[in-house]
């Protein structure tokens, strides 16, 4: 996918020593839309595979897992993404188009607003991650104009897993963000240690139908003062549908997210993240949550990662339900890499604990308030043309 964030080169302290197919997908100052894609080819051709095995120890008779994002499916193998992109980095002008499906796509459906007045445009839409157009304005310095559909530059994590540190999605990815937006993108490297873009979208996961007339504005700006540290902040307002009731009435939305990255020793990297929202529906309700990782390199083919994180939804605006919610995650990853291959495989645990009861058994009258989860996730990248040091 490209959640196309970048956080300039906080992502690229996120992805330390992986090869090119860890493809960032988040659009935020200094977008890295384009940082996986070969300079030399008229075309370039990427296929990215993403399939996990999931075992929910609550059993859920729903067979779906409650709180997540793309890994929702309990108890069986599962298709998360299967993603073709097609692609010309620019000089002057370029374009983009990711197109994909599975459990990813089903969930780019249920966010979009037109899913609840145009079904079936929306689950054809949905298949679309990605699709613009760039042009590279000759000023000093140079600006960047994406056009079309992208992804959001709001938090830390990426739309696919394959670049960020842990598989499932953080809380705060899941429920307190958007992930895709439709409309106008803006970016320049001011200096080399400060970068900023704008945006001007048609509100949050919408494409054409049923969004906000575009009127969602956000402006984000990094600063790296070295290789090793990379602060973004991102702020984004607008009128916009409530999350959990797709169609209702629009009400004017602030969220302001910060996150940044600090690279303590050669292997060990460690990241924050934090979220505020403020929605003026039912009077006003707010969200909040903040989220720590770490990873360590141990060697080339072989990293660890952890994740703690809290979000609150007191009104239950986001997840449907009043409650604070907590979860830790551990991460065992090993790769192997070759200029057109790289193939992942990721073994995590995951608990989930929540204030209320929103976790099914295998009861469907019982409820419990924690999740156990583990998790063997492969993730495979394959570029058609030899890679040229794009990266």
């Amino acid at each position: 996918m490209v959640r196309t964030r970048r956080a300039l080169q906080v992502a690229s302290v996120l992805i330390l020593s992986w090869s090119w197919a860890t493809s960032l997908a988040t659009g935020g100052p200094g977008t890295n839309a384009y940082d996986d894609i070969g300079k030399t080819a008229a075309v370039d051709l990427l296929l990215f595979g993403d399939f996990y095995l999931l075992r929910n120890f609550n059993d859920p008779a729903s067979g779906k897992n409650q709180l997540r994002e793309f890994d929702f499916n309990s108890n069986q193998a599962s298709l998360s993404y299967a993603r073709l992109t097609l692609a010309h980095r620019p000089e002057r002008i370029g374009f983009r188009l990711d197109l994909g499906l599975g459990d990813t796509a089903e969930i780019y459906d249920q966010q979009d607003p037109a899913a609840a007045t145009h079904p079936e445009l929306a689950r054809s839409l949905s298949h679309v991650e990605q699709a613009f157009v760039t042009v590279m304005v000759p000023a000093r310095p140079e600006i960047q104009i994406d056009v079309g559909r992208f992804s959001t530059p709001m938090g830390l994590e990426d739309n696919e897993s394959l670049s960020n540190w842990n598989y499932a999605r953080s809380l705060l990815y899941s429920w307190a963000e958007p992930a895709l937006h439709t409309g106008v993108r803006l970016s320049c490297q001011a200096t080399e240690d400060l970068a900023f873009s704008a945006f001007w979208v048609n509100g949050w996961n919408s494409v054409v139908i049923d969004g906000n007339d575009m009127r969602t504005f956000a402006g984000a700006g990094s600063w790296t003062p070295s290789p090793g540290l990379g602060v973004t902040v991102v702020d984004m307002a607008g009128p916009e549908h409530p999350p959990t009731q797709l169609g209702g009435a629009l009400s004017f939305r602030n969220l302001l997210t910060a996150y940044g990255s600090y690279q303590l020793t050669k292997p060990l990297s460690i990241a924050l993240a934090f979220d505020y929202g403020n929605d003026r529906a039912n009077g006003g309700v707010d969200w909040w949550g903040t989220a720590g990782y770490a990873r360590v390199q141990a060697r080339p083919w072989l990293a660890a990662a952890f994740r703690a994180e809290y979000l609150a939804d007191p009104a239950g605006f986001t997840t449907g339900t009043r409650q604070r919610v907590g979860e830790v995650t551990t991460t065992l990853e090993v790769q192997r890499a070759t200029d057109r291959l790289q193939m992942l495989a990721r073994l995590e645990y995951r608990h989930d604990q929540s204030s209320a009861q929103v976790f099914d058994s295998a009861s469907p009258a019982v409820h419990r308030s924690h999740q156990d989860t583990l998790t063997l996730a492969l993730l495979v990248a394959f570029r058609a043309s030899a890679s040229d040091g794009s990266r």
